[in-house]
């Protein structure tokens, strides 16, 4: 979690992306740790340009977690800021996990999200 406030773009990147992948693929339930996880990826969500990806390795990282546990995500507050990220600039392979939770989102009929 402290790669997601270092001075480099590139660790803070690399960061974003780790820790998204990391709750994606963890055995236990990590949604005690998402308003961590939310708190920090927010300022790489609200940054200008998109440098070494961080924008997009953050929006990726939310998505995992909405996946995951969209029940433990404030949906309310981090769905404008997360849409306001999107859609992805350069690292399109987290087009995925943004699609993913996407319909995730729709599938589940969530009241935050309407067609």
């Amino acid at each position: 979690m402290t790669g997601l406030q270092d001075s480099e773009a590139e660790v803070r990147s690399n960061s974003a992306y780790g820790v998204g992948v990391l709750i994606e693929a963890a055995t236990i339930d990590a949604s005690p740790y998402f308003n961590d996880v939310l708190k920090a990826v927010y300022p790489l969500l609200r940054q200008s340009g998109n440098p070494n990806n961080s924008n997009d390795n953050a929006a990726g990282c939310v998505a995992r977690l909405i996946v995951e546990n969209a029940d433990a995500v404030p949906l309310a507050d981090v769905l404008p800021v997360w849409i306001a990220a999107l859609p992805i600039k350069g690292d399109h392979l987290e087009d995925i996990a943004v699609y993913d939770a996407v319909c995730h989102l729709l599938k589940n009929k969530r009241a935050q999200v309407s067609w």
